[in-house]
């Protein structure tokens, strides 16, 4: 398929404070940008980007206070989510 150009720039973000960062500077840019999960389900053109690429890579999962019997989480944007269900089965959560 030869697909997967790379972009002129590209930025790993692995905690909330670099990907705040990370969005304000290409916001403020006059250059093309591009927000990219965990890029499993992407496929990118041939053609190169030329912008910045900035890669969330945050995780963690937070449990919160339980409302009305309901479990209540707060995940990372890039956390990824075969983690996050084996994460409810083994809590016995369900409903995700």
């Amino acid at each position: 398929m030869r697909v997967g150009a790379e972009p002129a720039r590209l930025v790993g973000a692995d905690t909330t404070d670099d990907l705040i960062e990370a969005v304000r500077a290409v916001w403020a840019s006059d250059e093309p940008w591009f927000v990219l999960g965990g890029g499993s389900n992407t496929v990118a053109s041939d053609e190169p980007f030329d912008g910045t690429v900035v890669h969330v890579r945050t995780r963690g999962v937070d449990r919160l206070d339980d409302v009305d019997g309901r479990v209540r989480i707060r995940v990372a944007a890039g956390e990824p989510w075969d983690d996050l269900v084996a994460l409810t089965v083994a809590e016995g959560w369900s409903g995700l």
